[in-house]
C-alpha cells in the first residue's frame, strides 16, 4: 500500500541533505523577525522534533490531541486503537521521601481509562531499559486508590513508548530475528508458553536508528510518522499534502508560525542541545587522543626505543581520531563537513567512514 506525498526532490539527492530554505518574498513581510533569523542561521524551515524539547512543544499541547492519536493508533497498528488521548501531569514523586522523582516527557489518558507514558530519547542513556521501566512501574503504583475504593485493585492499560534515537542495544547481543525491527513491543509472558499474564502492561520501544526507509517506501501509517521524525527539519515544504493531521504537525513546526517568545526559547535550548554536544565529543576526543599516546608511550618505553613512542603517538591517536569520527557519524545528525571539523580530519575520510558503516 503507497501513499501520496510530494516528491523526495524536495530533499537534496546529495545524502538527504537540504537544500538551505528561503522564505518567500510575500511571507517576508508577514513573518516574525525571529524565523527570518533562524532561516538565515540554519537553512531550516520546521522544528527538529527529535528533541525532546520540540517534541513536548508540539504534542503537549490541548490542540494537538489527533496528533497524539494518530500517532499511538499508528505504532499500535490495530492491536489497539484510542479515539481521544488526554494530557496528564508529566512530573509523579513517590511515597517516601528519598524516593527518585519520575518525570516523563508526556503522560496521557485513553478513552479508556488507559496510561499513557511517551519519552523522547535522542542522546544515548546507559540505563534506559531500567529508566522505561522504573517511568511504567511508577505510573501504575498511582492508579490504584486508597481505601475500599482500591480493593479490587483497578489497575488500567499501561503502556510505556520509547522513541528513541540511539542504539539502545550497544554493547549487547541484539537477537538476530530483532536487528532490522524498528518497532518492538514487549509485554508480560509465560516464560514457557509465552501466554500474556491477564494484565496489560506494555513496553514499546521505537528505534528511529534502524528506519532507513525513503519517502516512496513507505507502506505504513506508523512508516510515514517515523519518516517524519527523522525528515522534518530537512524538509523545504509540506508532504502528505491531503493529510490534515500531517498538515497541522507542519503548522505548529514551522518557524515563521512561532510567536516571537516560544521561537526564541525553542531556539535558544536548540542551539544549547547542539552546543554540549559539540563541547562533550570534543572533549571524549581529547581524553582519548591522551590515553592512546600514553598506551603507546608505554609500549615504546618497553622496548626501549624512540621509534616505539612515535608509533605510539601515531597509532594511537589515530585509532582514537577513528573511533571519534564513527561516534559521530552514528550518534550524532552532522553532516560530513561539521564532523570533519570536529574531529579535524577531511571530508574525504568522513565520507569514506560513513561509506563502510
Amino acid at each position: 500500500m503507497g501513499f501520496r506525498s510530494t516528491p523526495f526532490s524536495m530533499l537534496r539527492e546529495n545524502g538527504g541533505a537540504t537544500r538551505p530554505y528561503s522564505v518567500p518574498a510575500d511571507m517576508r513581510l508577514k513573518g516574525s523577525p525571529l524565523a527570518m533569523d533562524v532561516v538565515a542561521e540554519y537553512g531550516r524551515r520546521y522544528l527538529d522534533i527529535r528533541y525532546d524539547f520540540n517534541f513536548k512543544h508540539v504534542f503537549g499541547k490541548d490542540e494537538s490531541q489527533l496528533l497524539r492519536t494518530d500517532l499511538l493508533n499508528s505504532l499500535f497498528a490495530g492491536r489497539k486503537r484510542f479515539t481521544s488521548v488526554r494530557l496528564g501531569p508529566t512530573e509523579h514523586q513517590g511515597l517516601q521521601e528519598r524516593s527518585r522523582t519520575a518525570r516523563y516527557d508526556l503522560q496521557c489518558t485513553g478513552d479508556q481509562g488507559e496510561q499513557i507514558l511517551i519519552e523522547m530519547q535522542r542522546e544515548h542513556q546507559d540505563n534506559f531499559f531500567k529508566r522505561l521501566a522504573f517511568y511504567s512501574l511508577r505510573l501504575g503504583s498511582e492508579q490504584i486508590p486508597a481505601g475500599k475504593e482500591g480493593d479490587n485493585f483497578p489497575l488500567p492499560a499501561i503502556y510505556a513508548i520509547a522513541i528513541l534515537d540511539f542504539d539502545i542495544w550497544q554493547g549487547m547481543e541484539l537477537p538476530v530475528e530483532l536487528q532490522d525491527e524498528y518497532i518492538n513491543c514487549y509485554g508480560l509472558r509465560h516464560i514457557k508458553t509465552c501466554h500474556g499474564y491477564p494484565i496489560n502492561l506494555e513496553l514499546v520501544l521505537v528505534e528511529l536508528r534502524k528506519f532507513h526507509k525513503g519517502i516512496d517506501e513507505l507502506d505504513s501509517r506508523a512508516d510515514q510518522w517515523l519518516y517524519l521524525f527523522k525528515n522534518l527539519h530537512h524538509l523545504n515544504a509540506p508532504i502528505f499534502t491531503d493529510d490534515p493531521i500531517f498538515q497541522k504537525l507542519f503548522q505548529l513546526t514551522e518557524y515563521n508560525k512561532l510567536k516571537t517568545e516560544e521561537g526564541q526559547m525553542i531556539i535558544d535550548r536548540e542551539r544549547d542541545m547542539r552546543n554540549i554536544q559539540r563541547s562533550w565529543e570534543r572533549q571524549g576526543m581529547e581524553k582519548g587522543i591522551e590515553k592512546g599516546i600514553q598506551k603507546g608511550m608505554k609500549k615504546g618505553l618497553a622496548k626501549g626505543r624512540l621509534e616505539g613512542i612515535r608509533e605510539g603517538q601515531q597509532k594511537g591517536s589515530k585509532q582514537e581520531k577513528l573511533l571519534f569520527v564513527r561516534k559521530l557519524i552514528q550518534r550524532t545528525n552532522f553532516n560530513d563537513r561539521e564532523v570533519a571539523s570536529l574531529a579535524g580530519v577531511d571530508e574525504e575520510y568522513v565520507r569514506g567512514l560513513r561509506a563502510d558503516l
